[in-house]
């Protein structure tokens, strides 16, 4: 029997989905969470096959539980649901990892029955991207507008970098001794990396900006570095992994 995880802080819409879904108990079995703090622990004691959750939770975040399954249980596809999104952000969602579709909230209970049916039929045939990557992960917070901070750890957490975002907008990238688009290049071009995000209170922001360029082209100039010199990156300084790691702070 398969397992559905549904993760959501709207008890009423878990109540309306969980009656939606009863009609396909002899095909797959429903869990809820509602938040991801709820939903790690479910991962880490049952055998999940799908993951449909909600952004905006307290907690622990969709953003969060999204790095969590794509750190530790990369072949778990998911549904991601927001009030947020367009026919261009959901295509390119869909191109995220393990992540199968996005549904604008409020959802068709309909549609979300087809989605959940679509995704499990398609991870039997083992369709699904093994993971999220950087670049992937940035362009959905760029998507959905978020106001945060993402640290990223490399090679056991002995190499750190982070990601400043204020509504959407990439404002900065700190590692080592290393700031702005520098910064912004080298931890882009990392693999097998942990994803943590910590959401900013917007009116609390105070991070400088100092990257000026587009996302989507740091991404491209990331992508063109790792495949020209994969190994041999020798204008980007490599910090000894007991450097002090800082976000600057304007007073």
């Amino acid at each position: 029997m398969k397992n559905v995880l549904i993760v959501d802080d709207e008890k009423a819409f878990i109540h309306s989905l969980g009656d939606s879904l009863e009609k396909y108990s002899s095909e797959f079995h429903v869990l809820t969470a509602e938040n991801g703090k709820a939903a790690v622990d479910i991962l880490n004691s049952r055998e999940i096959d799908l993951v449909v959750t909600d952004l905006s939770m307290p907690q622990m975040n969709g953003f969060e539980l999204l790095a969590y399954i794509g750190k530790n249980f990369p072949s778990i596809p998911t549904i991601v649901l927001s009030v947020y999104g367009t026919p261009t952000v959901k295509k390119k969602l869909k191109a995220l990892g393990s992540l199968r579709c996005f549904l604008d909230k409020p959802v068709d209970l309909n549609t979300l029955e087809a989605a959940i049916k679509n995704c499990l039929q398609e991870a039997a045939k083992g369709s699904f991207v093994k993971s999220i990557s950087i670049s992937s992960f940035l362009q959905l917070i760029q998507m959905e507008q978020k106001t945060c901070i993402l640290e990223i750890y490399r090679q056991g957490n002995v190499q750190k970098g982070f990601f400043n975002f204020i509504e959407g907008d990439l404002y900065n990238a700190v590692y080592g001794d290393m700031q702005g688009e520098k910064a912004a290049l080298e931890i882009m071009t990392w693999d097998n990396v942990e994803i943590r995000f910590r959401d900013i209170p917007l009116k609390e922001h105070k991070i400088k900006k100092r990257i000026n360029t587009e996302l989507i082209s740091l991404i491209m100039d990331a992508a063109r570095i790792k495949d020209e010199s994969p190994k041999k990156k020798k204008d980007l300084h490599e910090p000894e992994p007991n450097d002090i790691i800082e976000i600057e702070i304007l007073k």
